[in-house]
């Protein structure tokens, strides 16, 4: 017969343990049958920073990162709502400001084409009285580019810049066709006044 307690054999008849005296039968502490004593608890893990995120349950993050920041092509651009066509209230962008030579062209075109009907009125006026055509060159010259980006709608402000350039280049053309026409009949004239007075009435 083993004993409990120091494991030493005795004869079967034996009520003591021969090594350590124990009585048979006699149970073993409480502390030696639930064999070893449990392992302490982990240690908590460190909290982690305001901008870490926790992730699921088990999951252990890693180290916080900042934010990207965004490409270089990127850092200057601005979005902008295309607010042309939408009269007085339009919110006009950078490139609507700036002169334009469109009403040095005749006959209001680049007021009719842009939706101002009555400017262009005062444009074909101008022919016949004079004055009224220098007020028309100087209100489109000086607010032409804004009153077009209220009054005429455009697909983005590329196209708005590019219909701009393409009315200031031909206002120019024909501010200089004006001006060498002039200066070709006042070099006339000087040579041969009555030779000027015949070509004025031939083109009129």
């Amino acid at each position: 017969m083993n004993c409990l307690h120091c494991n030493a054999q005795n004869p079967e008849d034996a009520m003591f343990c021969g090594e350590c005296g124990r009585r048979f039968g006699e149970e073993l502490p409480q502390a030696q049958q639930a064999g070893p004593p449990p392992s302490p608890p982990p240690p908590p893990a460190p909290p982690l920073p305001p901008t870490a995120d926790p992730g699921p349950a088990g999951y252990s993050a890693g180290p916080a990162t900042t934010p990207l920041a965004p490409p270089p092509s990127m850092a200057g651009y601005v979005q902008r709502n295309n607010t042309s066509g939408t009269g007085p209230q339009a919110i006009l962008p950078d490139e609507a400001n700036g002169w334009t030579f469109a009403g040095c062209l005749p006959f209001g075109l680049y007021a009719f084409t842009h939706n101002m009907a009555g400017w262009g009125a005062l444009s074909c006026l101008g022919t016949v009285i004079p004055p009224l055509h220098w007020v028309y060159f100087f209100v489109i010259g000086a607010s032409g580019r804004q009153m077009a980006w209220k009054m005429r709608q455009f697909s983005d402000i590329e196209s708005y810049k590019g219909t701009m350039q393409a009315w200031n280049i031909a206002g120019m053309i024909w501010l200089g066709i004006s001006i060498g026409y002039w200066i070709l009949m006042g070099m006339i004239s000087a040579f041969d006044p009555s030779s000027s007075t015949n070509l004025l009435n031939i083109i009129q």
